[in-house]
């Protein structure tokens, strides 16, 4: 039997075994992003970061709406929103010195996939007493990370329901490289999908995620690791990003 630690989501294990891994909760809908407070509280969390970025804090009500409904649920909350588009290391641990000041006892992610995988390094080096550096791989993080609330504003990385995490690196040479996480101690406990919080995306990033939808539909039908479970779900995404 395979170590648990070295579990992804979808994964064939041998001829008698197949393990499907996805965060304890899904909450969809249109205005589903309103029930984030709620849905902390119900975690018992009651300290938290908001990772996230500088456009989605400037520029749309996001954010605002997201501290609006942690205030209203009587969750204390900071925002970190120093995250770029492919992050890099250093903001990982930029992201887990700031949270490390506020003493969360939860992370919130909000935005595209750079601030997610962001919002699941700054969890994992909060909960565990190793460094980053030796999170790198499969199976590598040794405590689950602090309870995450992921709510993504693209269609496109699926970082929500995923345990990898994605980070660019500096090689030696100067340039860059990136890196992965893979642990079920970083998947989300919550994922917030709400498709309202995806209309303020330009245009071109709006194609560009739904193109990077439409391919992890097609990777996960096509994979030797399909399995009953997993079907159904990418041929559904595959006639939903077509209509």
């Amino acid at each position: 039997m395979p170590d648990a630690g070295s579990d992804v989501l979808c994964k064939r294990g041998g001829a008698t075994m197949q393990e499907f891994q996805c965060p304890a909760k899904i909450v969809t809908g249109d205005g589903s992003a309103d029930a984030l407070g709620a849905q902390a509280l119900a975690l018992g969390v009651t300290r938290v970061v908001v990772v996230t970025d500088k456009i989605l804090r400037e520029k749309t009500d996001s954010v605002r709406n997201a501290m609006a409904s942690l205030t209203a649920a009587g969750v204390a909350a900071e925002v970190f929103d120093d995250v770029e588009p492919d992050p890099m290391v250093g903001t990982a641990r930029r992201s887990a010195e700031f949270a490390r000041r506020f003493a969360p006892n939860g992370i919130v992610g909000l935005g595209g996939g750079s601030p997610l995988d962001i919002a699941k390094a700054t969890a994992a080096i909060l909960a565990n007493e190793a460094l980053l550096d030796e999170m790198w791989g499969v199976g590598n993080i040794p405590k689950p990370a602090l309870p995450m609330i992921l709510l993504p504003t693209t269609a496109g990385t699926g970082s929500e329901v995923t345990p990898n995490c994605i980070l660019t690196d500096v090689k030696p040479d100067g340039g860059h490289m990136k890196k992965g996480i893979v642990s079920p101690h970083i998947l989300a406990r919550v994922a917030i999908v709400d498709p309202l919080l995806t209309v303020t995306a330009p245009p071109p990033v709006t194609a560009a995620s739904g193109m990077d939808a439409l391919t992890h539909a097609v990777e996960t039908y096509v994979s030797k690791s399909a399995q009953p479970i997993t079907l159904p779900l990418a041929l559904e995404a595959i006639r939903l990003i077509g209509k």
